[in-house]
């Protein structure tokens, strides 16, 4: 999901942070490996990060690596345990994985142990498909003028589970880069009655814009 909204998750706060403990440390190691997209291209540009599955991220960073030409990444300060190594690259319009309502085929995120000190090495991970955007912005039924303060709400249709709670930024605008699955959008905001989509159908590599016309309470 792009900057233009704000992502309301616990386990990634989607910061990226200078590396300040060793790697040798006993509670992390490092991840290397290559990024590829489905006919094995090395991918250039990927965001890649590891989330610990079997302990709570305590400091509340998430830690980046940016593959290069060769698509190579290493990625330090690693949580010892294991660990799914998960990508992204909205630009291209590939979603960022770590979250459910972003990836339909979440076998592609690779899971490595990483043991204190040491490089898990070799990791390979392949890109799905592209996912699709979704960009909008929110304006009052009556005025036509932008709505500040609203909470989003989106998730697949036939799965609700998987979903994704952001907020717009101060002009009322929103961008999503998700899954291209059936997806509904649930708007809120003080003062409004809440805003139900239809089901928004998509397809991998599009891009659609919506306008959200919130009805006030009164």
């Amino acid at each position: 999901m792009a900057a233009a909204a704000v992502i309301i998750i616990t386990f990634a706060l989607g910061r990226a942070v200078c590396a300040q403990q060793d790697d040798k440390a006993p509670e992390f190691g490092s991840v290397a490996g290559h990024v590829v997209d489905r006919q094995g291209k090395p991918m250039e540009g990927v965001q890649v990060s590891a989330l610990p599955l079997e302990q709570i991220n305590l400091t509340g960073k998430a830690i980046f690596a940016t593959t290069g030409s060769d698509g190579g990444f290493l990625l330090h300060q690693v949580h010892t345990g294991w660990n799914m190594v998960c990508v992204a690259k909205e630009a291209d319009l590939y979603p960022d994985t770590r979250f459910t309502v972003s990836t339909d085929d979440i076998t592609l995120n690779a899971i490595v142990r990483v043991r204190p000190g040491e490089a898990a090495a070799g990791v390979f991970v392949m890109l799905g498909r592209k996912g699709v955007k979704l960009v909008g912005s929110i304006v009052d039924n009556r005025t036509g003028l932008m709505v500040q303060d609203t909470v989003l709400l989106l998730y697949w249709a036939d799965d609700p589970s998987k979903s994704i709670e952001a907020t717009a930024d101060l002009e009322g605008q929103f961008e999503f880069v998700v899954a291209p699955r059936p997806l509904r959008l649930e708007v809120s905001a003080a003062g409004y009655r809440r805003w139900i989509s239809p089901v928004i159908q998509t397809e991998p590599g599009e891009k659609k814009s919506l306008t959200v016309r919130l009805q006030p309470d009164r």
